[in-house]
């Protein structure tokens, strides 16, 4: 039996192949990393929902990095309560942390702080990647989002949405203490609107009842719309019997105009009945006009039915 001779040049230069072969395995991944150029951290954070009950904030909040390439035990979100506190938690321990690869996700946690004292106060919520302990070594790895608590009277008549929870004033739940009727004498007259519907006092419909008639002569000639209808002085209806607007002549009865403002227009105001024409002849019959202002046209119009009933006529 007789073995196989591989010459020493072979030998040597197989060997170096193999050597060449394990150098380039390690060397060319090596360099390919050393290429490769990552994106850079994408950091959101916003608060979804905001309450308040007495003097305690609740957040409702959501985070989230995408090509996050730090450790885990560096983010941490920072709470700035606005009244000298701030608050540091590491992101981790948040109900609703998960990491995936480069994607970190925190989905609905929730945080609380109680104030000393019952105000409106600026919030402010950071996410950041720092030190183990907390500190803010990476400058450009955070996000934040500001906010005010919807819980003062002032705020709640802003016509902003302070809290950012998409709801405004009234109907912010937060801002529901600050909401009074406007049902009384003195709610009607305080200049304020008190149940922050965007009326204030006598435009207020639940004011109504308190309204001031505009009825005697005094009223009806001090240049004020007393009973907040619109009309002042002898422009009111209620101010006819001091010369007030009527509608009583032909010229007012033509004119298309609801001049004594009673809802009823030219012909069809009983004090333009005088005037109106009747319809019963051929002409205002066919002219397209409701003459005697009956709410009947023409062909509609039972006086003018033999100006239109000419029967059947039959050819063979």
């Amino acid at each position: 039996m007789h073995s196989l001779q591989i010459p020493s040049t072979t030998r040597f230069v197989i060997g170096t192949f193999a050597v060449l072969s394990l150098l380039l395995a390690s060397v060319f991944p090596a360099m390919a990393l050393a290429g490769e150029v990552k994106a850079a951290p994408v950091y959101s954070a916003t608060v979804v929902n905001t309450s308040v009950s007495g003097t305690t904030a609740t957040l409702v909040s959501r985070a989230s990095i995408q090509n996050y390439g730090g450790k885990e035990n560096q983010l941490f979100v920072k709470f700035i309560w606005g009244d000298g506190t701030q608050e540091i938690i590491p992101a981790t321990t948040l109900s609703g942390y998960y990491k995936s690869s480069r994607t970190v996700t925190i989905s609905g946690f929730t945080v609380s702080h109680t104030y000393a004292v019952d105000a409106s106060y600026p919030i402010t919520m950071k996410f950041y990647r720092g030190s183990s302990t907390g500190a803010e070594t990476y400058p450009k790895e955070n996000v934040s989002f500001s906010l005010r608590t919807e819980n003062s009277d002032s705020v709640c008549r802003n016509g902003v949405d302070d809290d950012r929870d998409y709801l405004t004033d009234k109907s912010d739940s937060d801002c529901a203490r600050f909401m009074v009727v406007e049902n009384t004498l003195a709610l009607c007259t305080d200049g304020i609107d008190n149940d922050l519907n965007g009326k204030k006092d006598f435009y207020d419909p639940s004011c109504k009842p308190f309204l001031p008639p505009e009825d005697t002569l005094e009223l009806c000639s001090d240049g004020l719309d007393n009973d907040y209808d619109g009309r002042v002085d002898l422009d009111d209806e209620n101010c006819g019997p001091f010369g007030g607007p009527t509608e009583d002549t032909l010229e007012l009865c033509r004119d298309g105009i609801d001049n004594d403002y009673d809802g009823k227009i030219d012909g069809r105001d009983s004090s333009c009945f005088p005037f109106n024409e009747s319809e019963d002849d051929e002409i205002t019959c066919t002219d397209g006009i409701d003459n005697d202002y009956n709410g009947f046209m023409d062909r509609q119009e039972g006086a003018c039915t033999p100006f239109f009933n000419t029967g059947w006529q039959v050819f063979f």
